[in-house]
């Protein structure tokens, strides 16, 4: 009977080494994974409004380039180089002129998402506190009458009686690990938007990148 609760006795104190971390897990890891969204987000939007930018001083460069060269002559170049210059210019004109306004446009409307989003998240981010404060009560009453149980067990195969007052104390941290979990379930689902959210701003780097590396880079 002591090996039955003595392996009992080890296999909660395993449950119990096994919910501390994830409770520092429920608590700091969410917070922090919160606090590198919030980052991702606002670096999301400097690189948006930054590179939106850096589009259009490539176009006013262009532009300025070409007026330079007007002012410095086509008699400056032989018949032929004059035409080289010319098309090649031209060409990259069009080809920029083609791309830019799209590129500024899904940069700026990608920017305005990572904003809502960081939005989102401060907006969550009490929640999530709040959830995970639930959870530890949730898991502090839960291990509390599992220990409460196994020492009711114990002293049950030792052949000693229960006392009325014991079982009152089981009945009040039962009634207290059914409301705790009722708390916990009800914090759980105000923060079923972190997940989109989090989904949402991976769709929006993706983006971002696609739009910086295929439409400017490779298209223009």
């Amino acid at each position: 009977m002591r090996k039955v609760a003595g392996g009992l006795r080890s296999r909660l104190a395993r449950r119990k080494l096994a919910s501390e971390p994830e409770a520092a897990e429920g608590g700091e890891a969410k917070r922090t994974v919160v606090d590198r969204e919030l980052k991702l987000c606002s670096e999301l939007e400097f690189l948006c409004a930054e590179f939106g930018k850096s589009v259009q001083h490539t176009m006013r460069l262009l532009v300025r380039f070409w007026r330079a060269l007007q002012k410095f002559g086509a008699e400056a170049f032989e018949p032929e180089e004059a035409r080289i210059v010319e098309e090649n210019f031209m060409a990259l004109r069009k080809g920029l002129d083609s791309t830019s306004l799209s590129v500024f446009h899904t940069l700026m409307q990608t920017k305005g998402f990572a904003n809502k989003a960081r939005k989102s998240l401060r907006e969550l981010e009490p929640k999530l506190v709040a959830r995970d404060r639930a959870w530890v009560q949730k898991e502090h009453y839960s291990n509390k009458v599992a220990e409460i149980r196994l020492k009711l067990s114990e002293q049950n195969l030792a052949g000693r009686p229960i006392l009325e007052e014991q079982l009152r104390k089981l009945q009040m941290n039962e009634a207290k690990q059914s409301e705790a979990q009722d708390a916990y379930e009800v914090a759980k689902v105000e923060t079923w938007a972190f997940g989109k959210t989090r989904k949402d701003l991976v769709a929006i780097l993706i983006l971002s990148l696609d739009t910086i590396t295929r439409d400017w880079f490779i298209c223009a």
